[in-house]
C-alpha cells in the first residue's frame, strides 16, 4: 500500500471538469462515478 500526495495528483489553482455523482463526506465535496455516467 502506498500513499499519493494529493498537490501532486490535483496542484492548487487548476480548473477540471467531472461528471459524477457528487456528495459531502464530513463536510468536503467528493464526486464519485458512477454505472449510468461511463465518463468521470
Amino acid at each position: 500500500i502506498g500513499l499519493l500526495d494529493e498537490e501532486k495528483i490535483l496542484p492548487p489553482g487548476r480548473v477540471i471538469t467531472a461528471v459524477g455523482l457528487c456528495s459531502l463526506q464530513n463536510g468536503v465535496p467528493e464526486i464519485k462515478p458512477c454505472k449510468q455516467l461511463p465518463c468521470f
